[in-house]
């Protein structure tokens, strides 16, 4: 019996949004291969004059949101439409998924997080810690199939201190290296296998060279994690500073990057190569104000010949910055009263819920507080 003749593979991935996607867009999935495929300019010029979607005509099935036959929108437009639609999906699910892992990861599992991730490992075996935290962060995105998802439920525990850094770096290495897997499977599916594992492997070593550069050599480990102490200590005393830092460095910049590629590498370098010079400069001079501060003249100590606006924050920002403490104040307050919601006994909550029904002495609520602090006590031994 020849079971490649009489089974088909199931794609149980398509069954599910399939039905969905079919109510918002059909794509002419022929036009694309054909594209791809032909190498006649003068075809090619034809077949970039035909639409890549499949028009449908919505007065006669029911559609939800599919593009109709009477709207003259061009490709472009239609691309547009979704990119938006997609990206604001994307952003709703992603909050949903790390809102609820930051529930789950609360409470008495942030307690046992903090023993077990933080534990030390005994000499001669205590390198190994770094790595088995990498393996973690793999297994917990291959779990929840994406990095971002890992990190940004992890970050918070930083903040209130379940985690350390030391400790995240190595899962967030492991995470960029749990995130190769979806790509390195679906590769799998493809009928040119070999051409799409080259793809997702280029992706995985990508990654691989990263953990060896930055992470193997243990003092390399100390760039990174200072960088990002650094960052974060400027982010506390400005914190407009992350979105400018977020807009710079991945929307700016790569854009400014690809458009000196374009112009040639000539232009690119005439333009990067002061821009480095001055960085390389500026990394000199801060790292002689701190350990040679007495070789410097009194104009590289401070740089009170620069205008005013460059040396001290605009009045604008820092009205951002007291906007944002005001409201990260008030989400703590919110948080430390639920903490102290969830940390009531029994007793005392079902005397809040009942309240004049019934009559409490204080003794008893006394001796309710007094059970709950031993109980307390002995989590904290085990």
């Amino acid at each position: 019996m020849n079971l490649e003749a009489d089974v088909s593979d199931a794609d149980f991935l398509k069954v599910i949004t399939d039905p969905l996607t079919d109510k918002i867009i059909s794509v002419n999935k022929a036009l694309i291969t054909a594209i791809g495929t032909e190498t006649n300019e003068t075809i090619l010029e034809d077949l970039y004059k035909e639409s890549m979607v499949l028009w449908s005509d919505c007065e006669e099935q029911e559609s939800w949101f599919v593009y109709c036959s009477n709207q003259s929108w061009s490709d472009s437009a239609v691309g547009c439409t979704l990119l938006l639609w997609s990206l604001s999906m994307l952003v709703i699910c992603l909050l949903i998924m790390v809102k609820v892992l930051q529930s789950l990861l609360s409470g008495n599992i942030a307690t046992l997080l903090h023993k077990t991730i933080n534990t030390e490992f005994r000499s001669p075996f205590g390198y190994l810690r770094g790595y088995l935290l990498i393996l973690v962060g793999v297994g917990i995105t291959i779990l929840v199939q994406s990095s971002s998802v890992t990190t940004s439920s992890l970050v918070p525990l930083v903040g209130i201190g379940v985690l350390n850094l030391k400790t995240l770096y190595p899962i967030t290495l492991g995470a960029n290296i749990g995130t190769t897997v979806t790509s390195v499977l679906a590769s799998f599916s493809q009928m040119e296998v070999d051409l799409a594992l080259t793809v997702a492997f280029c992706h995985l070593f990508f990654n691989l060279f990263g953990i060896v550069l930055w992470f193997v050599v243990p003092i390399t480990r100390k760039v990174p994690i200072g960088a990002a102490k650094k960052l974060g200590r400027i982010t506390g005393k400005h914190r407009w500073f992350a979105a400018f830092y977020i807009i710079t460095v991945f929307i700016v910049i790569p854009i400014a990057l690809f458009g000196l590629s374009l112009a040639g590498w000539e232009v690119m370098l005439g333009v990067l190569l002061p821009f480095a010079l001055v960085g390389l400069g500026l990394g000199v001079v801060f790292l002689l104000r701190r350990f040679k501060p007495d070789v410097l003249p009194p104009w590289l100590l401070k740089f009170y010949w620069l205008p005013k606006w460059i040396r001290h924050e605009p009045q604008w920002l820092q009205k951002i910055h007291k906007k944002m403490e005001k409201k990260a104040a008030k989400q703590e307050e919110k948080e430390a009263a639920k903490l102290a919601l969830n940390k009531k006994t029994t007793l005392e909550k079902l005397y809040g819920y009942l309240g004049p029904l019934v009559e409490l002495d204080d003794s008893d609520l006394e001796k309710a507080s007094q059970d709950s602090e031993i109980d307390d006590k002995k989590e904290i031994e085990l």
